[in-house]
């Protein structure tokens, strides 16, 4: 088997919060990485997706050219809409926000609109 190695700092990115999207925030590039945290009991917060942008974004003051979107309802539920189920390594995307629902929970849910360009 081939030697392997890789450290932490090479595949660490920004995790955008729900906070970030605001109506008409609109997001572009190739998912480059799928990951799954894990909560304190082992319980995962389901997929990340780690996006490497054709353009770096200014995000809380520094230059970053790949974010990580997380697990959020409203992703999950425009990603089904698109026909699929998940997105997959190597997908490009298009993503808008189209607003928030206020769903009777803590936080209202974050709505978007996709584009998957699936090769």
């Amino acid at each position: 088997m081939p030697k392997m190695k890789g450290k932490t700092q090479d595949a660490e990115c920004p995790i955008l919060p729900a906070g970030f999207w605001q109506k008409s925030t609109k997001l572009e590039g190739a998912v480059s990485r799928i990951f799954e945290p894990k909560m304190r009991n082992h319980e995962s917060y389901g997929n990340c997706y780690e996006i490497t942008l054709p353009k770096a974004i200014n995000l809380d003051g520094e230059k970053v050219a790949k974010v990580a979107i997380g697990s959020l309802a409203g992703l999950a539920m425009a990603i089904q809409a698109a026909g699929t189920d998940d997105l997959q390594v190597g997908d490009y995307i298009v993503l808008t926000c189209t607003g928030t629902t206020d769903t009777g929970q803590r936080s209202p849910r974050v709505d978007f609109q996709i584009e998957i360009d699936r090769k």
